[in-house]
């Protein structure tokens, strides 16, 4: 009787372990699905109600972040701290003024922005801008080097 019960104790077991699988394959198709993604095409598709926000954007350059990862000299410090807090205070207007769309507003802080950037770029030398261009770009962006690098 002994044999038996292990025998059907072991069933049991083996069957609810099947079981358990089906289940759970079943809750997986089940599941909602993410809708499925855009065709690759050319063109960018019209923005709908539905699309999800946009990723977070990556914060404004700091200065102890600059100097740590480029090595900016004390009247690079000066220079890029100047740089910005100008455009933190030039943002912080934008986003203070509530006659602006929510396009016009986007677009003047991008411009405020590059500006920023372009300006520090400007005050690096050329192996700091080599690194600074690797950096990820406030906004999200990769960094890259500028259409026209200005010249040192």
């Amino acid at each position: 009787m002994n044999a038996y019960k292990a025998l059907s104790l072991s069933a049991l077991t083996l069957g609810l372990v099947a079981f358990s699988g089906l289940a759970r394959a079943d809750e997986a198709s089940t599941a909602p699905q993410p809708p499925p993604a855009p065709p690759a095409s050319g063109a960018a598709a019209a923005p709908s109600a539905t699309n999800t926000p946009a990723p977070r954007h990556r914060r404004p350059y700091s200065l102890p972040e600059l100097t740590q990862k480029l090595g900016l000299s004390p009247e690079q410090q000066a220079k890029v701290g100047s740089i910005i807090d100008s455009a933190k205070s030039q943002a912080k207007a934008v986003r203070a003024d509530t006659t602006l769309s929510k396009e016009d507003r986007r677009a003047k802080m991008v411009e405020i922005m590059r500006t920023a950037r372009d300006q520090i770029r400007a005050d690096l030398t050329l192996d700091q801008q080599a690194q600074f261009d690797t950096l990820p770009r406030p906004g999200g962006g990769q960094g890259a080097p500028p259409a026209n690098p200005p010249a040192n």
